[in-house]
């Protein structure tokens, strides 16, 4: 890597994935340097979900080795969870719960405060009335995250 380089992005080797007694990635090498973009495209079952939760830091590696952003695939997934996020296809929301009620139960599991929580709602725009709606009668077009 020269000077002027970043480190990959994301960097595996020979990586298998377990599911219970499946292999769902075997052998993968794979990566990918900063500020690239990236598709991942297969048929159904090719293991493209997978591969993402395990970059994400929600499942773990059976064998091989990994990096993302610098962070062990094996030892540092707690950091890797905190610093990298998977927005699969479904929300990830409960939808009895208001989205007030979701920030703060997604709050309680990263420890954090209730300020943090007020700030979420400000960046996401949330009003008093989106914040007391249950989370499956909220239209998510109308929620506009500013992009980092």
């Amino acid at each position: 890597m020269s000077h002027n380089q970043l480190p990959p992005a994301v960097s595996l080797r020979d990586v298998v994935v377990l599911l219970g007694r499946f292999p769902a990635l075997a052998g993968v090498d794979l990566e990918i340097d900063a500020a690239s973009l990236v598709l991942i495209q297969g048929p159904n079952g090719a293991g493209k979900t997978t591969l993402l939760r395990c970059l994400a830091g929600l499942i773990p590696i059976g064998r091989g080795s990994g990096t993302v952003l610098g962070l062990d695939l094996v030892s540092e997934t707690r950091e890797i969870r905190r610093r990298v996020a998977l927005v699969g296809h479904q929300t990830g929301l409960y939808g009895d719960l208001t989205a007030r009620e979701n920030l703060e139960f997604v709050a309680r599991i990263n420890r954090a405060d209730a300020d943090e929580v007020d700030a979420a709602a400000d960046r996401l725009e949330l009003g008093a009335r989106e914040l007391d709606t249950a989370a499956d009668r909220i239209s998510y077009p109308s929620i506009r995250a500013p992009l980092p």
